[in-house]
Parts: C-alpha cells; structure tokens; sequence
C-alpha cells in the first residue's frame, strides 16, 4: 500500500509521507512493554513536526479548443478567476471573445463576443467576486484605442464596449493609445494605457519624428467607482523631462489605494490614497518628474518589463535592467504602502548580470513568490525565490525542477498561488511546450514538471505580460496558444489542486 495524501502526523515509516507502506504486525504488541510504547509514543510525537508535506503532481484535464469553429487564428489569451468564477479572454479573428464559468472552471460557457470590430489585442482581465473588468487595444480606421467592458453576473452578460480614452485620434496622425492594464478592488476599477500626448513637446529628439507632433508616450490613468458605468477623468504622468517615453505601465490596488509603477528608462512609481482621485506628487534628485524613481539616480542603466503586485498594505515592484552587459532582475517591497522600500539603498538583486528575462511576482499573504526566465551557460532556465516573511528577505530555490534536462530551455515565467500552494508556468522544451510544477510547501520544493498541451500541434509561447494560470477553489486552470489543425488556437485545461 502507498503512501498517500496530505497528512501532518505519520506513523507508517514513509519519509516525507511518500514510499512504500510496510504491514505492522500488531500481534506482537501484547509483548510489548507499557516503557515500551510510552518510548515509542514519543518518538512518533517528537518527530511529527518534521514531516513535511508531500508534492503532488497535478493531472491537467484534455485540453479544449476555446475558439472552435470560430474562423480566424487565435491570439494571446488572458485568463483570471474569483471564487467559483472563471473567465479566459482571447482574439480570434476580428473579434475579442471571453468564455466563463461558474463552476471553478470545470467548465466553461460558449464564447460571449466583446468586440466584433478592427484589430483586438494586449486584453487584460481582472476578476473580483462575481464581478469581471475587460480593457484592450482596439485599432479601427487606423487609430487605436482603449476600450473596456464588464460583467456583474459571473460572464452570464457584458456591458457594451467603451472607449476610455478622451484624446481624439485623427486617422491621419493615428497616437498610440497601447498597452492597457488594469486592477479593481469590487466595484472600484483602475485602467491604465501608454499614449502619446499632443499637449506635451518632447524632451528628447528621437522621439518626436517618429511618434507624431505630440513627442514621447506618456502613461495614462483612469478611475471608476462604480465597476466602470461612468469614469473619472484622465490623470497622466509625464513632461518635457522624460527621458524616452513612458510605457510599459502596471497597476494594483488594495483597499482605496492604487499603486502604478512604469518605465521610462528608469523606473518609477506613483501612488493614489482615495480611489484614483488624486495621486501623489514626487521629486526626485534627478528630474521634476511627478513619480518616485526607485532604482538609484545614479543607475546607468535602462529599467523595464515592470511588475507589481500588493497584499495588504505591502506593495512589491519586480522589474529587469542591463546594468552591466546582460539584464538582471531587481525587486523592491514596501511594507506600508508606497512610503518607504526596502532595501533601503539598492534592490534585492536576482541573477546578478546573469541575463535575466520578464520576472513576475506574486504575493498571497505574508508569503511572496518570484521568478524569471536565466540564461546559464547559453540556455534559458526558470529561476524561483519565495519569502515567507512579507518581503523582508527572500530564499532562492536552486534545485527546482524547471531548472533541470527535462525543462531545458524554460522562459515566460507565471505565478499563481494561495498560501503555501504555489504553481509555476513555464514555456520549455521543443516547441516552446507550456509545462506546470506545484508545490505545496511555499516553493521549498516542487512535483514533478507536466506538459498541459498534451498534444503534437506546435505551440506558440505567451509571453508573461498577462496571466495565463490561476487558482479557483479546488481548481487551477490554465490557457495558452496552440496549433490545431493548423490553426494558432488559445487553449484551456484545468486539474485539481491540493
């Protein structure tokens, strides 16, 4: 008999409660002394701290195609959940399509079209209890915009597209409005996009000739406070003394604080303590930008691929720079929302000039997770460090299993987790395979890699600019590109977690 399940005291002889199980001859135990057992009783209760959890290996369900018999090649999808609701979003064609389910992601209902016209692209979605916020890219007649929709019904219904941005864009001088991403705590809803601004001159001469009279991209901000039906107005960060555009923009929130960090060649962050209806005003030694720049002044280094995330009042921003001759990945926390970070002289550092690649983290609790893609020895790997201290300090897994032959090549990193139960997605092996580990104890160690797509069509990588893995109850669900019939295809699967 094995050894199995999740228990913390175990007296079968099994270490780390896996193995064989061997048969106890209870027959005997009329000669045992009554010395005897009491030695034996706490033997077995002195060393039951020690056991540890066992890791599991999840089983993905078959995967399905979420755009069958919907013409056209899928692009990105993006995938969030909230108590039992889940909801995968993807372009398909010249649609933007979402699917949800109400059932943690057992399954999922038929394809809901948001948009049906144009180009649809860089959606982000943000779920909330039954509650779900939409905003993507359109481009019609040439000219892009932000637009947004949402639902209050679990993807039962959606709001009808809404175009965020207030600038208007000539089809002759198409700005860009790109990139937008969002946040919402209930029915507070934050978006934010780069664009660029036509009442603002460029500092810097390469910007202007190639981004329209407006010059340089600033980052935009727009609040809702009753799930996007009516919005306030525009904030945005930017002047004449940025250096080569804002972009790149990411946004969290908790309780009615809101958190934006962002780059422009260095990083910055700006913070909003009343719903997104003011934010505050920074200046810094360098510049009279109206954002704090985390790394140092003195950073002679280009900052980008920024990701935030907060728990609490704790906010941690992850992000890459070439201070050196190859990207390394350095992250800040706060730990009482924007005020101070630490460290308090320079960030922590990951891959020190070891050629790192798009980090993520995620916080649940006082635990934090991170990780990134790491070029060793020419060839990519995953990298994975957890703290369980709220960011005070942070202890790199060296012996993961995404690390190894098995997962050779492993980038795109993904994140999701609750507690102690944390989920790795990973792009690896030939045909850029989407590949998920798990562990349950906090990241200390992992099961063994599974490969979701299950299939022989080629697949394409997505890169970890949106979400692609989530936990709902009992379930973690996953989405990702693949060829199907020799269609690009976004597909779903999803697998019982501990």
């Amino acid at each position: 008999m094995e050894c199995v399940g999740m228990s913390l005291y175990s007296t079968n002889g099994c270490p780390n409660g896996s193995g064989k199980k061997g048969r106890s001859n209870f027959g005997r135990s009329l000669k045992i002394s009554c010395l005897a057992l009491a030695f034996l009783l706490l033997f077995v209760l002195s060393s039951a701290p020690t056991v540890s959890f066992a890791q599991s290996t999840p089983s993905f369900s078959t995967p399905i195609n979420l755009g069958a018999g919907i013409s056209g090649k899928a692009q990105n999808p993006n995938i969030a959940a909230a108590g039992s609701c889940v909801y995968v979003t993807y372009p398909q064609g010249s649609a933007l399509y979402v699917r949800s389910s109400s059932n943690n992601g057992v399954t999922l209902g038929s394809a809901v079209k948001l948009s049906t016209t144009g180009k649809n692209n860089f959606q982000r979605i943000w779920a909330t209890g039954t509650d779900a916020y939409v905003t993507w890219e359109g481009t019609v007649s040439g000219g892009m915009d932000i637009y947004f929709s949402a639902t209050t019904n679990c993807g039962v219904s959606w709001s009808a597209a809404k175009v965020l941005n207030t600038v208007v864009i000539p089809s002759t001088c198409p700005y860009l409005c790109a990139q937008p991403t969002l946040t919402a705590v209930g029915s507070d809803v934050y978006v934010t996009w780069t664009q660029q601004n036509p009442f603002q001159t460029a500092m810097s001469p390469s910007c202007a000739p190639t981004k329209g009279p407006g010059g340089c991209e600033d980052v935009y901000v727009r609040s809702s406070t009753d799930g996007g039906s009516t919005w306030g107005a525009e904030h945005f960060f930017g002047n004449s003394a940025y250096i080569r555009g804002a972009h790149e923009p990411e946004i969290a929130a908790s309780g009615n604080s809101v958190y934006l960090t962002w780059d422009d060649s260095h990083l910055y962050f700006s913070e909003s303590t009343n719903n997104g209806g003011t934010w505050v005003s920074y200046t810094t030694t360098s510049t009279s930008e109206n954002a704090l720049a985390l790394n140092q002044t003195s950073f002679a280094a280009t900052n980008r691929e920024p990701h935030i995330a907060v728990s609490g009042n704790t906010v941690y921003i992850v992000w890459e720079a070439n201070p050196g001759t190859k990207e390394t990945t350095y992250l800040q926390v706060s730990s009482d929302g924007g005020t101070t970070w630490l460290p308090n002289n320079s960030p922590f550092v990951f891959g020190n000039n070891g050629g790192t690649w798009l980090p993520i983290v995620f916080p649940s609790g006082s635990d934090a997770y991170v990780a990134w893609g790491q070029l060793i020895k020419g060839t990519f790997e995953a990298e994975f460090a957890y703290s369980s201290n709220g960011g005070s300090s942070f202890t790199q897994n060296t012996n993961s299993p995404f690390n190894n032959a098995a997962s050779a090549g492993a980038h795109d990193t993904q994140l999701a987790a609750s507690g102690a139960l944390v989920y790795v997605m990973y792009f690896a092996g030939s045909g850029t395979q989407p590949t998920v580990v798990e562990s349950t104890d906090g990241g200390a160690t992992f099961g063994s890699p599974v490969i979701i797509s299950q299939g022989t069509g080629a697949t394409t990588e997505v890169q970890n600019d949106q979400p692609q893995i989530v936990i709902s109850g009992s379930e973690v669900c996953a989405t990702w590109l693949q060829s199907v019939g020799g269609v690009q295809s976004a597909m779903y699967s999803y697998a019982s977690s501990p």
